[in-house]
């Protein structure tokens, strides 16, 4: 529709005026036309990080478009904002880093696995542990951040030949004499 903004108005306010965008809708792709020019907005720049390196401004006349929704891809598990994430663009594919970064990043640094679930062309779904600096991820895929093993800080494990093996407080057993306690408990 035709909405009256001030002068001062954005995109972000004309869209928000508009109803907001539909699940559907893309906000790689956002098109303004002005005049005889054609600009295309990313909003994802906006969104993630904060920040856009174009004016936003809305003038007199200009006529805002978003087109339907490319391919996406979704990022689950143990990384701080899950959710689906359009592909840039033109690209039916895209790095892992990125993702994870629209992600918020993983909620580990370390000790974890990445897996990529897809679908082949006959419709079977296909999960592999991927490396998460050379994958690849395509539109339809979904990538799951899982810890590599259970890894509890502050604690410490008694294993092996002994009466009562298990994990343990630091707190309570800082030295390895404190932590087998007597002969008795050594099998």
């Amino acid at each position: 529709g035709v909405y009256r903004l001030t002068g001062l108005s954005s995109i972000i306010d004309a869209i928000n005026l508009a109803g907001g965008v539909r699940k559907t809708g893309s906000l790689r792709k956002v098109i303004i036309k002005r005049s005889d020019q054609v600009f295309i907005v990313d909003l994802y720049d906006l969104l993630l990080t904060g920040g856009v390196d174009y004016d936003l401004n809305v003038f007199d006349g200009d006529r805002i478009f978003l087109p339907t929704i490319g391919g996406t891809v979704a990022v689950a598990g143990q990384v701080n904002r899950p959710g689906i994430y359009e592909l840039p663009e033109g690209r039916s594919t895209a790095k892992l880093a990125p993702l994870l970064r629209h992600a918020g990043g993983t909620i580990r640094p370390s000790g974890r696995v990445f897996y990529k679930a897809s679908f082949t062309a006959d419709g079977r779904e296909t999960v592999s542990e991927i490396d998460p600096v050379r994958a690849e991820i395509g539109a339809g895929d979904i990538v799951f951040v899982q810890p590599l093993r259970n890894i509890q800080a502050g604690t410490v494990e008694l294993a092996g030949h002994v009466t009562v093996p298990g994990r343990r407080a630091l707190a309570s057993a800082p030295t390895v004499r404190a932590l087998v306690d007597s002969r008795d408990n050594l099998g």
